[in-house]
């Protein structure tokens, strides 16, 4: 007895290529590093497995966006900065939205 995969149709084929879209909801900052760190983190996860992947952050999470702003800050004794996530994330070509 023989099994073959079932047919992809064209239509089937186009749904599959489509990347999902993904947006983080990011609403702490110093106030609660851990979230912060977490969601770049997953943030970026998701983009190397292929979503299109958006910060929306809002409260805390908008001084992100700060120029003034330093992201040096680390999670755990062995944590890249926060500026290393941040920087891959939009290398990435992922965005951030205010």
């Amino acid at each position: 007895m023989s099994i073959s995969p079932p047919q992809l149709t064209a239509n089937d084929q186009q749904i599959t290529q489509k990347p999902e879209k993904v947006v983080v909801h990011l609403s702490h900052f110093t106030d609660d590093l851990h979230r912060c760190f977490m969601a770049f983190k997953m943030a970026n996860l998701m983009q190397q497995h292929g979503a299109e992947v958006t910060v929306f952050p809002d409260l805390e999470g908008v001084r992100l966006a700060e120029r003034r702003q330093l992201l040096d800050m680390t999670w755990g004794p062995e944590s890249p900065p926060l500026a290393k996530h941040y920087e891959e994330f939009t290398e990435a070509g992922c965005k951030v939205i205010l």
